[in-house]
């Protein structure tokens, strides 16, 4: 399909308008009033619900009008966003410090009448509109009963101090409403959805959260409510039921936007307006194309972010262009399909049966969905991975890639993935001084050592050190001191070295006391004088036992040499442990 600018459908945008004040950090520095600074330190552009209507021009053409009119708006009307861009460490320009925002004084509550809108689009930053008290719920309200809109799209971040102002505002209109809300508000309300850990964990959480209708009782009536999963997946709910779920199988929640240092917001906007789109003409624009583009054209916005131009001004909007072709991509046009990288879930009939929506029995199993359930399905597939590769007989299953480790177990992805969260959760807080203290378990040769090392490289790139340590072969105590100030000396370089401590349980578990000072007090005690240490990741990697429960359950504390080994207070420092 070309670029549709003729589809037979008028959209009216309203919502928060917000002028965006973008203050970009200066290459050149100037320390006084006379010395003129060649690039622009401040650009002004349009935020909010203009930025909203502006992506659904580019998705749906020219039908799109924005309410109430610009030529009527005063800056009273309009709300203040303040955020400072910074060069990169890859040469884009991102915002580096979201400033907050400011409300406008006197913001328009009634739309303007211009005709009936087929498709009434809501940008709801949570600034106010459309419900900052019970008069401009009344106004607004009798709006919506005069001209009763076809179709209703509400994105919104739930941000209100009555959670359910908003959402009760619309009951009357159920039956025609789409909510488009990232993952991250329903989470801040009490969702119980797993971030990061796997796409079945996801979809299980997700699905449940709805049946049981516990921090989503407001939404589960809706026509459809869509989640938006940062910039890997997006779910669709439909009276509660899960429509359709899509999905990178090579990332999960989080991990595109942790490739690049900085922010930039248009995520949710870009989502709306495909979604839009796909109300407009869903029979050549299917949901799974709205969304895979829509994630795609983000993931582009954060590419390319914002730059410098030829005449000094700074552009902000670099990336609109291209978010414009990827979301009016063409089978004609350059490159493969954008939506081409992420994958869907297979059609289940579980998913129109009510039968699990009230319970928390629901299970989710993407592997077996697309290798089949049974022994012969499963041997047919690893045969195929063995003759065409991982990647070409697995393309639609969720896998986690860590350098040259990779792996399609659910339970193991989801382990892997808890460490990678701690260890991302301790780079990002500089606050938390104690060592990152996680324990490996498995038999010899499992590659425990090596499935860490390789998250490691992923996160920290060629930034990490790491240092090993064997703990069977140290004799007496000064080898483990010795141990120790190697790791400070690393430490207070400003690095956070990763350290293994490879068979940390063995010579009976004697080892267990020594390190107690150093993962709760970070330091240690050689020769009656404290050495502290700076900031590291401990991991402690087990030699005897295969598994952290047979090491420490419910046995070892009954038993009194475990006690007296510390076994206990040693669990009781341990962040995480990974079998």
């Amino acid at each position: 399909m070309t670029e549709n600018t003729k589809i037979p459908v008028d959209i009216m945008v309203v919502g928060d308008l917000v002028q965006d004040n973008n203050l970009v950090q200066s290459e050149l520095s100037s320390n006084i009033y006379s010395e003129i600074v060649t690039t622009s330190v401040l650009e002004k552009n349009k935020g909010g619900a203009w930025y909203l209507a502006k992506m659904i021009q580019y998705a749906c053409g020219d039908r799109v009008i924005v309410n109430p009119p610009e030529d009527i708006i005063s800056e009273n009307s309009i709300g203040q966003a303040y955020q400072i861009w910074s060069r990169c460490n890859d040469g884009v320009f991102r915002i580096s410090q979201f400033l907050g925002c400011q409300q406008a004084k006197n913001p328009f509550w009634q739309p303007i009448a211009t005709g009936l809108p087929k498709i009434l689009v809501i940008d709801d930053l949570g600034m106010g509109y459309p419900v900052k008290d019970k008069d401009t719920e009344n106004i607004f309200t009798a709006w919506l009963k005069k001209f009763k809109p076809e179709k209703i799209v509400l994105k919104t971040m739930l941000q209100h101090d009555d959670e359910q102002a908003l959402t009760s505002l619309f009951a009357d209109y159920s039956d025609r409403l789409t909510l488009v809300v990232p993952a991250v508000a329903l989470r801040a309300r009490g969702a119980r959805i797993s971030e990061g850990l796997s796409w079945d964990s996801t979809i299980e959480d997700t699905v449940n959260e709805f049946g049981s209708r516990a921090a989503v009782a407001d939404l589960a009536d809706f026509e459809r409510v869509v989640i938006i999963y940062s910039h890997e997946g997006a779910a669709v709910m439909e009276k509660g039921k899960l429509k359709r779920f899509i999905y990178d199988a090579k990332k999960i929640e989080g991990t595109f936007k942790n490739i690049f240092s900085g922010t930039i917001y248009g995520l949710s906007s870009i989502v709306t307006a495909a979604i839009v789109r796909h109300l407009v003409d869903s029979l050549t624009y299917p949901l799974f194309l709205a969304i895979g583009r829509a994630l795609a054209a983000a993931r582009k916005n954060v590419e390319i972010g914002g730059e410098i131009g030829k005449e000094g001004n700074f552009q902000f909007d670099g990336a609109d262009k291209k978010i414009k072709a990827v979301l009016n991509y063409t089978s004609g046009d350059e490159g493969a399909e954008p939506a081409a990288i992420f994958s869907a879930n297979a059609d289940n009939s579980l998913f129109s049966n009510g039968n699990y929506q009230n319970s928390s029995s629901f299970k989710s199993d993407l592997l077996a969905d697309f290798t089949g359930k049974t022994n012969d399905f499963v041997v047919a597939k690893a045969i195929e991975v063995v003759i065409r590769g991982i990647e070409p007989s697995l393309t639609n299953v969720p896998m986690a890639s860590y350098g040259n480790f990779v792996t399609v177990d659910r339970q193991e992805i989801e382990r892997l993935n808890a460490i990678r969260n701690l260890i991302i959760d301790y780079n990002n807080n500089p606050a938390d001084k104690r060592p990152l203290s996680i324990a490996v378990f498995g038999r010899p040769g499992s590659g425990k050592s090596f499935a860490i090392k390789q998250i490691a490289t992923e996160i920290f790139k060629k930034e990490k050190s790491i240092i090993e340590f064997n703990l069977s072969q140290f004799k007496n105590i000064e080898d483990l001191h010795k141990a120790f100030h190697i790791v400070r000396d690393a430490s207070i370089k400003g690095s956070i070295p990763l350290v293994f401590w490879d068979e940390f349980d063995s010579n009976s578990l004697s080892w267990l006391q020594d390190f107690l000072a150093p993962m709760q007090d970070t330091e240690f005690i050689s020769e009656g004088i404290s050495h502290p240490f700076g900031r590291a990741i401990f991991i402690f990697a087990g030699g005897v036992k295969e598994t952290f429960a047979n090491f420490a359950d419910s046995e070892s504390y009954k038993n009194v040499d475990f006690k007296e080994k510390k076994g206990p207070d040693f669990v009781s420092r341990l962040r995480g442990y990974l079998d």
